[in-house]
């Protein structure tokens, strides 16, 4: 659905790239709560749970970070996980008031047993879309990602 808001061109079109942008998002969101489901995890817990897996144990901080969450939010986030036993939290040594996160074994089995069929899934999503344009969107993508981290003001 186009914009009807009745600007100039470049605004239409950046309005309408942005409703596209969205609800393509929206859509990935919906698709990735339904496939987690049987698992009763929720797309953060997911990425953490993938992000451990892959890049081993991480500080709090950190793994918020790669995640682009806030530290409020994923600590949420983890309270759960670790009231479900997926993952631990251990403290920093020298540091009492950081904290490294862990996966537990029954994390590790669960991201184990998930990961193939997500990478299925999603290279099926994607198939929608010829390699070159995948790789094309890709690129457009980081580089919009890019310009709205630098556009931030601290």
């Amino acid at each position: 659905m186009a914009t009807k808001y009745q600007g100039n061109s470049e605004e239409k079109r950046a309005l309408d790239l942005f409703i596209k942008l969205m609800r393509t998002h929206d859509s990935l969101e919906n698709k990735l709560r339904h496939e987690f489901r049987d698992f009763k995890l929720t797309p953060p817990q997911f990425g953490i749970l993938e992000t451990l897996y892959h890049l081993g144990p991480l500080q709090q901080h950190v793994l918020a970070s790669k995640l682009l969450k806030s530290a409020g939010n994923i600590t949420r986030v983890l309270d759960g996980m670790q009231e479900s036993g997926l993952i631990e939290r251990r403290a920093e040594p020298g540091d009492r008031r950081s904290f490294r996160i862990h996966l537990t074994p029954k994390g590790k089995k669960t991201i184990e047993k998930i990961f193939p069929d997500f990478v299925a899934g999603i290279r099926t999503l994607f198939g929608a879309l010829a390699a070159g344009e995948q790789e094309q969107l890709n690129q457009l993508l980081r580089k919009l990602g890019t310009h709205i981290r630098h556009s931030y003001k601290e």
